[in-house]
């Protein structure tokens, strides 16, 4: 069955038509008949040659906007199936489309709803965009932390004293780490709205902001990826999970024993 067919069916069901209820409807004020068969054609796929007055009519008939008959809106990060969007996801096509249809001139719940998913889904997507221009200054920052804890003291088991400006740019740090933690909870937020309306992640999504939701530990824990949190904040993030906290211990003071380690095997002096 098409995409198009499902989603009439979907709609026909909704409003507890049959199929010669249906194609009674998009009769009216027709030139000719429509017949149950030609209805059943269409839903089942049989029918492939759909043009603009077919998707109308059915648009018509049960009331409901074009938009929502051409994509499944409710799987917002599956591939689009029509040809012109060449693999787009559904959420950019629906946005495509209502360029070209135009927003609905009367209610519909079905139509607000999807809307509110595609929101949902942007609205990831900027705090996907905004998570990687974090992590790239939080980079940056840890390059010049590293380097100046190498100049630095060692004090004490796994501390150091940074050199000039060392403060100034622990305090940078701090804030960086701060923001990539909350926009990670936004995002965790944000997943889980999208799950609670039973959008599916695809696995084998070749787009990078799909795979990052589509994360294996996100399906585990529903809350947090905490592997890849993990990894991408060098254990900077802390977390309520007995397992993760000591993990993100050893790693941080490995981390400053390698460093501290690496300086003596140079002779670097402070």
């Amino acid at each position: 069955m098409s995409v198009f067919g499902n989603q009439i069916n979907l709609y026909r069901e909704k409003r507890h038509l049959t199929f010669e209820q249906l194609a009674q409807d998009i009769s009216k004020g027709q030139e000719r008949d429509y017949t149950k068969s030609f209805v059943q054609h269409v839903t089942n796929g049989t029918k492939t040659n759909i043009s603009l007055s077919d998707i109308l009519l059915f648009s018509n008939a049960l009331q409901v906007p074009p938009v929502l008959l051409l994509i499944d809106t409710m799987q917002p990060l599956h591939a689009c199936h029509l040809p012109t969007f060449n693999g787009m996801l559904n959420y950019r096509a629906f946005r495509r489309l209502e360029e070209i249809f135009g927003r609905p001139s009367v209610y519909c719940d079905e139509y607000d709803d999807a809307e509110l998913t595609v929101k949902t889904v942007e609205a990831l997507e900027g705090l996907y965009t905004d998570l990687n221009r974090q992590y790239a200054s939080k980079d940056k920052l840890d390059e010049e932390t590293l380097r100046l804890i190498e100049q630095g003291t060692p004090y004490g088991e796994g501390e150091v004293i940074l050199g000039k400006g060392g403060n100034e740019l622990f305090l940078k740090r701090l804030d960086s780490i701060t923001q990539v933690r909350q926009t990670w909870e936004l995002i965790i937020l944000g997943r889980k709205t999208l799950a609670e309306c039973r959008v599916d992640f695809p696995d084998d999504s070749s787009d990078p902001f799909v795979q990052s939701l589509a994360c294996a530990q996100f399906a585990k824990n529903g809350r947090a990826a905490y592997g890849y949190v993990l990894r991408t904040t060098s254990g900077d993030c802390f977390t309520e999970d007995p397992n993760i906290g000591p993990e993100i211990e050893r790693l941080t003071r490995k981390t400053y024993n390698e460093i501290i380690n690496a300086r003596k095997n140079r002779q670097v002096r402070p």
